[in-house]
């Protein structure tokens, strides 16, 4: 069958093992092949595949297969790839200059859960188009800076490392990477506290999670520098503070924090954020709520969340529901529980139709659950338990409930 025509060629997913890509070389017009989800093992080479027929390859995806470091040898003939993925493989880091002498037009290279022993940063200094690099759940060992940095380019906006093995230095020699928006450093054991220089110098990045490490300290100064900054995770760290008085407060552009399980203290009013008007989604778990004088109570915020989790304070702390929750329209998830004291707030899903995740056990709710007749059409999970409800009105909740 000729198919010299064929652009897009999509065989992911079977058992095909590598004889399957013999029939490739005569396939000049292909610029697009998925290989992922196989039995491709060790090099292509010996599968007779002509990289030189295959010049206007842009996107090739060979993720998910057993193929070793020999495989990179037959890229050099694929001047114009843009994207490669060559995640969940056995490649062990040689044979990568390859991929920095003759692939000038990739933009997007993923390497995640692989093996690497060496420099890699090193051999791929040279891929000057690149946008997004993901080496996320590697192991390697040895230097890995090159002139004292880790990396230097100026178009890469995406890196990805969780999961490695960073040295503690890593925020401190990142590099000068003047157009990266995201960098994903989540549960590589960083730990100490984070450092005034190099990665606070990342004045465009948008996205930041630096979540389950083992970083410790006050918030530094800096990371107010980060004004685009939409998404940062922090939590399952040791951070301490009050985040009252933390760069945080200053960095508007905010749309998703996590602050979860760390030191933290955080003013139940959220008066801190009252200006974030782009916050939809804001996690405090097991952190210290603390308390305002009442001339906070009843500032109107500028945000509207969708996500709101407050629970399970590192110590025993009931209050009343925060004054802000009354100006609430778009929440789909709201947690509360071992917080909350005083009468069931019924004009909280009221307010809150589109309530998907409600929970509000372990508090010192009492009297009656006083509920509007009135349905709930997305909510899929809800916890009262271990309140002071009356039993009467608790089956009548539920069947209302239910109705809908």
């Amino acid at each position: 069958m000729r198919l010299g025509k064929l652009e897009n060629l999509d065989l992911s997913g079977n058992q095909l093992n590598s004889s399957i890509l013999s029939i490739l070389s005569g396939l000049s017009s292909l610029k697009s092949l998925d290989l992922s989800r196989n039995k491709l093992i060790g090099s292509i080479n010996s599968l007779q595949l002509q990289p030189m027929r295959l010049g206007k390859l842009e996107n090739l995806d060979l993720s998910f297969n057993q193929l070793n470091s020999s495989i990179l040898s037959i890229l050099s003939g694929l001047s114009s790839l843009k994207s490669l993925d060559l995640s969940y493989n056995k490649l062990t880091g040689s044979g990568f200059e390859i991929i920095s002498s003759h692939l000038g037009k990739l933009k997007n290279l993923d390497l995640s859960y692989n093996t690497f022993n060496n420099n890699i940063f090193s051999h791929l200094r040279g891929l000057s188009s690149l946008k997004s690099l993901k080496l996320s759940y590697n192991e390697w060992t040895g230097s890995m800076t090159v002139n004292g940095t880790f990396f230097n380019s100026s178009t890469l906006e995406e890196l990805h490392l969780d999961n490695t093995s960073l040295p503690i230095n890593f925020l401190q020699n990142i590099g000068a990477l003047s157009a990266l928006k995201i960098l994903s450093i989540a549960e590589c054991d960083l730990h100490g506290t984070l450092p005034a220089q190099g990665w606070c110098e990342l004045k465009n990045l948008k996205q930041l999670d630096l979540a389950r490490n083992n970083l410790g300290g006050s918030l530094p100064d800096c990371l107010g520098n980060l004004s685009y900054l939409q998404l940062l995770d922090i939590s399952e760290n040791h951070f301490i503070g009050n985040i009252a008085s933390s760069p945080l407060t200053n960095i508007l552009s905010l749309e998703f924090l996590s602050l979860s399980n760390n030191l933290f203290e955080v003013p139940i009013s959220m008066k801190p954020f009252m200006n974030h008007s782009s916050l939809k989604f804001f996690s405090n778990e097991n952190n210290r709520l603390v308390t305002e004088p009442a001339a906070f109570d009843h500032l109107i915020p500028k945000f509207q969340l969708v996500f709101l989790s407050l629970s399970k304070t590192t110590e025993a702390f009931h209050v009343e529901i925060p004054d802000f929750l009354y100006y609430q329209y778009s929440l789909r998830v709201l947690d509360l529980s071992h917080n909350i004291t005083g009468m069931f707030p019924s004009w909280l899903l009221k307010n809150n139709t589109r309530l998907e995740q409600l929970y509000l056990s372990d508090n010192s709710f009492v009297g009656t659950l006083q509920l509007q007749d009135h349905p709930y059409p997305n909510m899929a999970n809800l916890d009262i338990s271990n309140n002071n409800f009356e039993r009467s009105n608790s089956k009548r909740y539920l069947f209302d409930l239910s109705k809908s």
